[in-house]
Parts: C-alpha cells; structure tokens; sequence
C-alpha cells in the first residue's frame, strides 16, 4: 500500500488513485503498524476452543478431500479452517482463497507453486504444508494443524520473556529460515504473531502467506507485504525482500520478546522510514529499563498472579505428602542399580555394556552420568515406580531446603495413558501430551513448555512397556514417538532430563541411536544376604525365622525385591510361615487389608453388604480351606476380579501392561447398582487406584492386576487366550530374515505373547482342578503349561501321568526342526523346572544324582589338528598344527554338556566340601581357598605386559568392537597404574578365598536347570567326574582333547560337528545372537552323526589333557603331533599348567 501500490500487490495506476491510496494510508496507519500488510491475519487456534462466531456461521462444508469443521481465522484474501482429512485421518488447517482472490491467475498460481515448494520442506520448526491446489473454483493451502498459542499471545497474557527463553526461541527459529532459505523460500513477515509454541513446548514457524519464491524475487521487488515495524529498512524503503531481511525482522521480533516493544517506533509509514534514515533506534537495554520502570506502576494484582505460577513451594510440599506415604516408602540400602552403556549396533562384544559401579538411588546416578536421558529397566515388582517417585520426593526437598524456588521441577506421568484421543486415530504428540497432563493436574502453575524452555524439568516417565497398543509393532511405533520427543528436546530445550521406567531392554532399546545413546539401568535382584538383613530390619524378632524357612527355597526367587519382601513381612506373622509362590503371596496380601478394613468397622466392608456376614465371619476367624481361598459369599471379591479380567479383555495387548479405564467404563465392568461402592472398597484395600485428573480407575499394581484376573480364569478356563504360533511359518518375519537383518550388538527377540501369559500363570495356582488347566494349556501353548506346571505349587498337585505326558511334549517340541529355534529354546527352559526325562535319577551313596545319557564313539584313526595357522590379536596360532591322525579306542560321551540339574546334587551332597572329590594336591589346594584367584591374576598380568609393549593394541581390540566399554576404560586404567596399584587393583577384583558353587549358579540368564553348568574351573569339573563315578560305580572323567575332536569332526574332519559349512541355526554361537546358553539340544540339526549335541557353540569345555606351562599360547608347550605318553594326560599336574579347552563360538 506504500508508493502506489494495491493492498493486492498489484501495481495502482497513477495520479488520484495512487495519491488517494496513500492518504488512506497514513489516515489508518496501516491498520496497525504492528500488523500485517498484504497477508492474512490468520492462525490455527485448539481445537478446544472455538470461536464464537463459527457456530453461527455456516462453513462450505467440504473442499476436495477434507471435511470443514471450524473457520479459525479470515484476512483480506482468505479464510483458514480446521479441516479433517478423511483419507490420513488427522486434522489439518486449510487456508482457502476467498473467490475473488482464486480468479485472479497470478495469485492463485502464486499460491499453487510456493505450496509446493513448502510441501517439499521438512523441519520440526516450520509448519508442515501438506499441499495446494485448485478444487471447485477455489485455491486452497492445507498444512498441519498446530495446537497452542502464538507468541503474541503468550507475551500478552504474561509479558516479557525471559533472555533464556527467548534465546531457545531464537535457536528454534534460526534453524527453521535456514531450512526455509535452503527450500527457497523468503518468509518476509517474521513476527510474533506468526510464531507458534505447540502445546507440548516445540517452536513453530507459520503463515508463509506473504512468502515469496526468492527465483521471482526480480518480478517482484517491489511488493511491500509484511509487518512494517518487524520489516528491515530496505524493506521500508521500498526494496525487494530477501534473506537478510527475514533475519533482520527475526532481531525485531527477540527484541519484541524482551521488552514488548520494537527498536523503532512509528505511527505511521512515513515516520517509521525517517526513523530509520535518522538512526532513531532504541537500544534493547533501554527498552527493558522502560519496560521495567512501567510495570513497577502497573498492576499489583497481575505480579502476584505471575509470582504465583513461579513459586513451586506449595507443589513441592505436595510431591513430598504424596509420596511420603507408607505404600511408596523405599529402603535405599536394599536398592542396587547398574549402568548399561550402549556401545552402538555393531559392537560384536555385545551392544549393552554394564559398568561396575552400583549406584543405590536415581538422583546418586544422574549426578554420576551427563546423559540427559536414562531409561530405569526391571521386572514388575522390582520398584521402578517407587523409584521414580521417591526421586520426586527427593528432589522436592533438596529445592525447599535450598529456598531455592526456580530449582529442578520434577512430572511423575504414568505412560499406560498414552494413546490417541480416539480409537484408532494418531497418537498425540509426546510434547502435547505431556502438556495436557500438566495442565490438568497443575493449572496454577508455570506451563510445561515454559519450564522445559528454561531447561529446569526431569520429567519422570513411568512404564515405557505399557503404552496401549495393540501389536508388538503398535508398541514400537509408540517407543518411537518417544524417541524423536527426546531428539528434539535434547536439541531445542538442553538442560532437561528424562528418566523412563520400563520392564525390559526389548521394548526400551530403540530409544537409544548413535545419534542420542541412552544408557538403561538395571536393578539388581536383592542378594541372600540383603533378603535376610531386610527381613530381620522389618521383623526383628521374626525375620531371622522367616530367612530360615526361605532359604533355598523356590519361593525366595520370587521374593527378591522390597515390594514382594514387604507383602511378605505384613502378613508372616499372620500366615505363620511363607507363602506359596505369588498367588499365596496376593492372597495373604488381600486377606490382610479386608482383615484391616473389617476391624476398622469400615461401612463398606460391614456384614450383608459387599461382604455377607459368612464372609466378616471368616476374616475374623482367619481359617481358609486353601492357600488361594479368599471370602467370595458377597460381591466384593468376584466382581473385582469380573473388573481386572474386563479391563485386560479390552486392552489392546490383552493385560501385558497395567490397564487403565474411564470411571464410567469401569462402572459398567462392574454393572449397574454397587459399582462406585466396589471401587471405593477397592481403593481401601490398596488393590485398586483412582486417578482423579483422568477420571480412571487402574489397579494398584499391574501383579495385582493379573492376580484378580487370574482368580476369574482360574473359575473359567479360557486356554484360546494364550494361542501362539510356535512352526517356523507362523513367526513373522522369519527365523532366517531376522537374523539376517539384526546387527551384531542386538539379542534376537522373543516370540510374539498375547498378553495373557502372566494371568494364567497366576490362575494355574488357584484352580481347581490343575491337572485339566495344564492340560488345557498344552494344545495352544506349550511352553506356557510347561511353565504353569513348573510352580512348585502347582507341580505338587499334579498326577504323574500329566506330568510324563508334558514332559515328553517338551523334549519332542525342543528337538522339533519344524518349529522356530525360540520355541523350542522356550519348550526346553520350561522342561527344566520339571525335570528332563533323558536324564535318569537315581540314587546312589551319596544321594541322588542324574544319570546323563551316553552316545557311543567308535575306535578308529581319527584327524586331529590342521595344518594352517590363523590370526588372534596380532599373533599367528599355531599350537594346533600340525594335522595327524590318532588311534583312539571306543569310548562314551555325554550327549550333552553337563546341566545345572546334573550339578545341583553334586552341590547338595556337600561336593565342594569333600575332600575325596579333590584328589591332587593342587586340587586340594584349590579347595581350601588357596589360589582359587591366581590363573585370573596370572593371565591379566601376561595381557597387560603383552599391551604395554604395544599399547595400540588396546585401541584395535576396542575398535573393533571385542571389548564392551567397561573392559576398555578398564584396561586404559591399568596401563596408566604403578605396579603396587595394579597387584592392589587385582587383589580387590579378584580376591580369590573359597569358593563353593559355580562363577555364574545364580545368574537368571544361565541357572535355568536344563542349561549346561558354566563358571567352573578345570578343578571343579574333575571333582565332578569323580563324585559321579563314585556315585555310578562306573569310571567317568573328562574327555582327552583328541577323544572330544574325535566326536566332534568324525572320521572324515568336519569343520563343524554338523558339517563343512558354517550355520548359524546349527549351533549357538555369536551369529545366533542369543548371547546365552540355550538349554541342551535345543539345535538338532547341529547334532553329530552319532547324535552328540552343542560340540559347535554354546559352550567351551574342558579336556583332561594338558596345554603346558606359560601364558603364550601361539604355541603350544605340549606340542603336536599327540602323544598320550608323554606326561599331557597326568591329573596331578600343578595349578600353574594350563589345560585344553574346547568348543565354544
């Protein structure tokens, strides 16, 4: 409108009509110097809040594809919508040309082009434009519908930013003209009101109406469009915009931000060129000092409002009442936490690398850590949620005792409320979400955005794992939201951290990517001796009783966290002794509370009510028929049960994740007429919660969630639940495809689950009849009636014929080639429990013991060696060569590696305590505690003298992925140590003493009983043979190494024991990615002619036969070619010779 030209852009004629636009000008003063000029004042508004006048008016209806729902906003050449897209299912904001606008070719076709170069632009920070295009003889511009206020909006309801936030801001959208500048593309109205902060904090760049593109920036040099008092003083001049000028009005508008004004002033066009031809700017540091001035004499009441949602006293106060109560109390002395690094997807030596150090709180770790994410891993019942809470608490009281009011703000949010507003539409933006929910739960409060913008926030995510979804792919969708939230917090909003809490790294993994690694943190099981101090702590005068009766017992591995500990302490003297497994466990908890409640003279739990009087009669008494048996006369117990199993019959992954529903569904779970009443009793009870900001009902606990359920199935059986492919075509993707596509560091995955595996293992306990509940199982889920069946409160009331029948199913199903590898791996660690029919019990002089089977090795001339060295670590191996043959006798060997079952009653009879088990005097010595350490010591000192002659070779061995993290950082450390440090260092590591039971016996991921024995030495295997042929009356020792290579590669040589050609489904090695033992024989295919398993993988093993003295192993002391003769098979060979080791991979 300036020099002559149309508020359309296009060129006025001269003389009256020119001077006429002009006077009009300054008579309005370009409506508002602080709008827009040949643009519209439009901008896509919450859906939440419609404006008045669109209810009145009627709406086109549809254009195209898109269905109008409400006008947000009108200009002078068009009108902008919210529009819901049918085809993609999401909302979208359509910027329609008015019909005048449309017919005039040059704008239409302006608009046309320009939307199709946005629609190739891609960048958080700009609104997404979808595309543009004629339709029913208007031109329309559809983009992504941004929820949340412009920042013109934000500075008038709260004034001035703060040069933090507006610093963030600025970072924001410098990155988003780039990608603008990049596509093209000249904004030319940069302004406050253009700039959108989406309710979940990101900055967004919009209304590219007066965006030109900078090709035909020559035609068009001297339209005037934009915001004259953010334009640059060219642009008021009358010279053509270009990227300069974006940048310069981006200054105005950071500058408007600090002090809610501009650098110069002006009522009208005229004045604001003069002012800039004469310099007449006023530097940002008067600008606040007037600013300031001002509001010292403006509104007392507006600076309290403001203090108000800056002071976090009251809300601190709050976190630490809420979280002080006894159900989230926490023992730190009873917590360990470890550090998983990642070490990146092709780290061969394993992605997930554990540092030594144990941490005992989440707030100790992060102080140890920069990461601004960390992810909290640990089974249900572990305390992950107390954990998360109490760093809440925490944190709550640091800040108040610090007076410190703008200290770490803290967001305990439950993930299980993460879903799309709809059924079946998108899921929400994290950022929003989180937004929402603050709002909520704390209006009076700073928003959530403005606090992560100053980078204050740790926002605690609880319960990764139970996001509602209603596939395995669903769920990594949603992980995946996640993800790209932290990559654009940790970029935009630095300062913040996030710590999630999730059940395992299957789900949590794909957070972390070489872009942002985020390390996860275990939480150890508790060990013996902290069970037993925690017991005594908690029940001085019982807890010692209590340790003894769960020493060794199954129940004790269920018990190894505070929360079990704690169910357990609180009833124990009322149950008089432990519980049976966790469905005893639950019981007596929920016996406890009604107990509880019912001596309180709670109404709700009064006689003929939701409990009859039977019931109160029975509570008080305290005698039940079983260990499951709970009052169930009135309504208050099977219809909490009723409500569990309907909550997880309508989550989309069938309950494997703690389930929330709307209070009003949750009434209709429970039918009309007791329903709030039930809940209400519930919540007594502490088994179920209510979550007033969402108006939901959820349980306590997701355990105790799936033991409600549990007592529903137990009642009726529903076996259809927990159908499973287990063939080698039912797994999508394939066995083969998977491995193919998993870089070294990944585990393989587990089989689909339906959800409901977890709640049937709860209900086998409570049925009536277990004998029909496993056999039902076994059709649909084998593995899972294998498991079921494996509870020792199950297995005692099952009959000897169910038991023979499953266990025969189990080993025919783990040595099925037909089926996935990982249902047979599943099928064999369910066997264990129950025990391995191939292995023959029986009892002999010293107790029971396990027969193993035996496959015959016949005599013959046997290859033993080759005649090629290979490379290990810079040095050529040669001890295996050269290749010979050797007569060997017959002989029998194992079918298998020798189980932890088959070493469970070698421990039991007192093995390691025996002396005549322990036969040499170097046995014997290593038995008494005497350099049980020394062979680690020896071989730690011969690699450190092997690296401090070329230290590169630490470097190389890390680069090329053979150490984790910790072994790297660990051997840099000992080459930097003195040599008192260093023997001090390996005392502290390995301090040696006596050792009574294998390195890795209580490790979960190999003490499966149908697993091979690992973390034994040369000593324990030897005293091993011997109680066994003790036992046996029979002669049994360790295979010499010709006779272990003669039942592996056969008459003919094999490479492998299956055959000349390396596969990875025929063993388990390093390419399986198990990275475990697998139960034995799970990999028939992998079997020898003569039907020996796992001699390729699995495990390495050892020989009787001698390597020789020294640590060089390039070659060997005790050469080839073989010569029983001389001295290599001699059992009384000292400590100090090292023996052969063979298989492995």
């Amino acid at each position: 409108m300036d020099d002559g030209e149309s508020p359309e852009g296009r060129p006025a004629s001269d003389g009256a009509e020119g001077r006429a636009c002009e006077e009009h000008r300054d008579l309005e003063e370009m409506t508002n110097l602080g709008g827009s000029v040949g643009a519209e004042k439009t901008q896509p508004r919450p859906s939440s809040v419609p404006p008045a006048e669109a209810v009145a008016e009627k709406l086109p209806g549809r254009w195209g594809p898109l269905e109008l729902i409400e006008k947000v906003g009108e200009g002078a050449f068009g009108e902008t919508f919210r529009a819901r897209d049918s085809r993609l299912d999401r909302d979208v904001a359509l910027k329609l040309l008015k019909p005048e606008a449309s017919s005039q070719q040059a704008v239409a076709g302006r608009v046309i082009r320009e939307g199709a170069l946005l629609a190739r632009l891609s960048h958080p920070n700009v609104v997404a434009v979808y595309g543009a295009e004629r339709r029913e003889g208007r031109v329309g511009l559809w983009m992504e519908f941004v929820h949340g206020r412009t920042l013109s909006d934000l500075l008038d309801e709260q004034g001035p930013f703060g040069e933090q936030e507006a610093a963030q801001i600025g970072l924001a959208l410098c990155r988003a003209l780039a990608a603008v500048h990049r596509a093209g593309i000249v904004h030319r109205d940069i302004k406050a009101g253009n700039v959108m902060r989406e309710e979940g904090g990101r900055i967004v760049l919009m209304d590219f109406g007066a965006g030109l593109d900078m090709q035909r920036e020559r035609e068009r040099a001297r339209w005037v469009t934009g915001t004259p008092l953010y334009m640059a003083p060219e642009v008021v001049r009358g010279e053509g915009a270009t990227r300069r000028s974006d940048l310069y009005s981006l200054g105005v508008l950071l500058y408007h931000l600090v002090t809610a004004n501009y650098p110069v002033t002006a009522r009208t066009m005229r004045e604001l060129r003069e002012g800039h031809e004469g310099g007449d700017i006023r530097h940002v540091r008067d600008a606040r000092r007037a600013r300031e001035g001002a509001v010292r004499g403006g509104s007392a009441s507006a600076r309290t409002a403001r203090a108000a949602k800056t002071d976090f006293t009251a809300w601190r106060r709050e976190r630490i009442a809420e979280w002080s109560r006894p159900r989230y109390r926490l023992d730190k002395e009873f917590v360990a936490l470890t550090l998983l690094v990642d070490q990146g997807e092709e780290a061969a030596a394993g992605r997930w690398s554990a540092r030594p150090e144990r941490y005992r709180d989440l707030r100790e770790l992060l102080a140890a850590v920069d990461d601004p994410a960390v992810v909290l891993l640990g089974p249900p019942g572990s305390g992950k949620s107390t954990l998360l809470r109490r760093f809440e608490m925490d944190a709550a009281e640091a800040a108040l005792a610090a007076k410190d009011l703008r200290d770490t703000v803290t967001f305990f949010v439950q993930l299980n409320n993460y879903r799309p507003q709809a059924p079946g539409g998108p899921l929400p933006e994290p950022e929003t979400w989180l937004a929402e929910r603050w709002r909520a739960r704390f209006p009076a409060l700073l928003p959530l955005p403005a606090l992560l913008a100053e980078g204050r926030v740790v926002l605690l995510l609880d319960a990764l794992n139970e996001m509602p979804a209603a596939t395995a792919v669903g769920l990594r969708e949603a992980v995946l939201q996640w993800k790209g939230f932290l990559d654009r917090l940790t970029t935009e909003h630095p300062g913040n951290r996030v710590i999630f809490s999730c059940r395992t790294l299957d789900y949590s993994a794909p957070l972390s990517t070489s872009r942002l690694r985020v390390p996860q943190v275990v939480i150890e099981p508790m060990t013996d001796d902290q069970v037993e101090q925690f017991l005594v702590k908690h029940r001085s005068e019982e807890g010692g009783e209590i340790w003894s009766q769960l020493r060794g017992t199954p129940q004790l591995e269920v018990m190894r966290s505070p929360y079990f500990l704690m169910l357990l302490v609180e009833q124990a003297e009322a149950a008089g002794g432990v519980p049976e497994g966790r469905t005893g466990l639950f019981t007596g908890f929920v016996r406890q509370a009604l107990r509880r409640e019912v001596e309180r003279d709670n109404p709700l739990f009064a006689p003929d009510g939701l409990l009859t009087e039977r019931d109160v009669r029975r509570i008080a008494q305290w005698r039940w028929k079983t260990p499951w048996e709970l009052p169930e006369r009135g309504a208050l117990i099977p219809k909490i049960a009723d409500l569990a199993f309907g909550m997880q019959d309508r989550a989309a992954d069938g309950g494997a994740s703690q389930v929330r529903v709307g209070f009003d569904e949750a009434l209709d779970l429970l039918g009309q007429g007791l329903g709030e009443d039930i809940v209400r009793a519930g919540v007594a009870l502490s088994v179920l919660d209510e979550d007033a900001a969402g108006d939901e009902v959820l349980f306590f606990h997701q355990l105790i969630q799936e033991y409600f359920a549990g007592r529903r199935l137990a009642a009726a059986p529903e076996p259809q639940r927990v159908r499973t492919g287990w063939r080698v075509e039912e797994a999508y993707p394939l066995l083969v495809e998977v491995l193919a596509s998993l870089p070294p560091s990944e585990t393989l995955p587990a089989l689909p689950t339906t959800g409901w595996e977890e709640t049937a293992l709860l209900a086998g306990p409570m049925s009536s009849d277990p004998d029909a509940f496993v056999r039902g199982l076994m059709p649909v889920n084998l593995a899972l009636a294998g498991r079921c069946a494996g509870q020792p409160e199950v297995r005692e009331r099952l009959s000897k014929g169910l038991l023979d029948d499953l266990r025969r199913a189990l080993v025919e199903r783990s040595r099925d080639r037909a089926a996935d590898l990982r249902a047979r791996i599943a099928a064999g660690l369910a066997l264990g429990p129950l025990g391995d029919p191939r292995f023959e019990r029986r009892k002999g002089p010293y107790g029971d013991y396990l027969m193993p089977p035996l496959a015959e090795i016949p005599a013959g001339r046997y290859p033993i060696g080759e005649d090629e060295p290979f490379e290990y670590l810079g040095q050529m191996i040669r001890s295996h060569m050269p290749r010979h043959e050797v007569e060997i006798a017959a002989f029998r060997i194992g079918r298998f590696p020798v189980t932890n079952a088959e070493w469970a009653p070698f421990l039991e009879a007192g093995g390691y305590e025996e002396e005549r088990w322990w036969d040499t005097p170097a046995s014997r010595q290593w038995q008494s505690g005497e350099g049980t350490a020394e062979g680690m010591h020896a071989n730690v000192r011969y690699w450190l003298a092997r690296f401090k002659k070329d230290p590169g070779q630490v470097e190389r061995v890390w680069e090329r992925g053979q150490w984790t993290e910790a072994m790297y950082e660990r051997w840099k450390k000992r080459l930097a140590m003195t040599e008192g440090e260093f023997e001090a260092h390996l005392r502290e590591l390995y301090p040696g003493g006596k050792i009574r039971e294998p390195a890795l016996w209580r490790d979960e991921a190999f003490n499966n009983p149908a697993q091979p024995v690992v973390g034994v030495c040369w000593f324990e295997a030897r005293a091993y043979c011997l109680w066994l042929s003790g036992q046996t009356g029979g002669v049994f020792r360790l295979a010499t190494e010709v006779e272990w290579e003669a039942a592996a590669r056969g008459r003919e040589g094999r490479l492998f024991a299956y055959g000349d050609a390396f596969d990875p489904l025929r063993g388990n090695t390093a390419e399986t990615r198990i990275k475990r033992t697998t139960p034995v024989g799970v990999l028939p295919d992998g079997d020898t002619p003569e039907g020996v398993s796992d001699l390729t993988g699995n495990v390495e093993e050892w020989t009787g036969s001698l390597f020789g003295p020294g640590l060089e192993f390039d070659t060997a002391p005790v050469a080839y070619p073989y010569k029983a003769e001389d001295g290599r098979e001699d059992p009384s060979a000292g400590a100090e010779i090292r023996r052969v080791l063979r298989g492995g991979g």
